[in-house]
């Protein structure tokens, strides 16, 4: 028999038995914290944890710097709207794929499966120390690490592009209201202040922590006669589903080869595309994440997402190449997430 009122105080028992286990993982700072007023508007971060848990909060990050390949930048915490936290910092993970990779060459055939396996799940959290291991000296484990690969190549993509997904590799990633960059978050630990209390997170549990709520965001991308269908260029912009994208473009491409020049509306009757009837030639097309169909752009489009990845832009003619052009088609881009609207 239920009684009223049980499974809600259940729940919240359970709610404080969870974060009483993160307390005492991360450091409970908080004296008898009272709960924040209902009409407190400061705006609350949420930081994905790799044990698959989730904790809310206010973030006590200033400003982050981040050491890319092209030197450091430092952006104020305001500007900043999501951090992703490159899993080859997490030392445990790490211990667990190199072990895994060494089970690959073991003597055991259920074993080198099990491995096998395990290693096809973790996906690109795996992929950084897996590419290492392609001039391993054991001719098993080479042939397994190049087919563990190529299933993650295949099946990986959409899960190794959302947001929330553990980032392989070594490079971190920081996502802004301007522009979005891969390098090296110099943060140790994550400060975050709770309704219990503060909470300081060391990085290396941290999948990724969004501070603020997206906003439309824009971009200006050239897109010239190199970028066919073959070579479409990324504009740096991630969408999801129900996103609401607008696209505006202008400027001509002189095709050398053919003595003809266009517009982003293409020309179907002077080219066609092979293979894609539907789309004029020469035409502005896009396309959402690495194995998406490309659609027809034009000189304006205005649509809702159906997919999510990052957004390319290209011209409507199949292969690497469309022979000696000059001129681009500049094209606007804004990207308005779901959640803004």
């Amino acid at each position: 028999m239920n009684v009223p009122g049980t499974i809600p105080i259940l729940w919240r028992c359970c709610a404080a038995a969870l974060f009483l286990a993160a307390s005492a993982a991360y450091g409970l700072a908080g004296e008898g914290a009272a709960p924040p007023k209902a009409e407190e508007s400061k705006s609350q971060a949420v930081f994905v944890l790799a044990d698959g848990s989730r904790v809310v909060g206010e973030s006590g990050i200033k400003e982050v710097a981040i050491k890319t390949a092209y030197g450091e930048v430092t952006v104020p915490a305001a500007e900043v709207i999501r951090i992703r936290v490159a899993r080859s910092s997490d030392k445990a993970a790490r211990e667990k794929v190199a072990a895994l990779i060494k089970q690959l060459g073991a003597p055991n055939f259920d074993d080198r499966e099990k491995a096998f396996d395990e290693l096809c799940k973790l996906g690109p959290v795996a992929v950084g120390q897996l590419q290492e291991s392609l001039k391993h000296p054991d001719a098993e484990v080479r042939n397994r690490v190049e087919k563990i690969l190529a299933e993650v190549e295949r099946g990986g993509e959409e899960e190794a592009e959302s947001e929330e997904a553990p980032l392989g590799g070594d490079e971190d990633e920081l996502v802004t209201k301007r522009f979005t960059i891969r390098g090296v978050i110099k943060v140790e630990r994550f400060e975050l202040r709770t309704r219990y209390g503060s909470l300081a997170i060391p990085r290396e549990d941290v999948v990724s922590a969004t501070l603020a709520r997206a906003e439309a965001m824009s971009r200006t991308v050239k897109v010239t006669g190199q970028h066919t269908m073959g070579g479409m260029v990324g504009t740096g912009l991630r969408v999801k589903a129900g996103d609401r994208v607008a696209i505006r473009a202008s400027g001509s491409i002189t095709f050398r080869n053919w003595g003809e020049t266009c517009g982003p509306d293409g020309n179907q009757e002077r080219f066609g595309t092979v293979g894609a009837a539907n789309l004029p030639g020469m035409a502005l097309v896009g396309r959402v994440g690495s194995g998406g169909k490309p659609f027809l752009i034009g000189g304006s489009k205005s649509f809702s997402a159906e997919g999510e990845g990052e957004l390319f832009l290209g011209i409507a003619f199949e292969g690497r190449g469309a022979g000696q052009s000059t001129g681009e088609y500049k094209t606007s881009v804004t990207v308005t997430p779901r959640s803004a609207k």
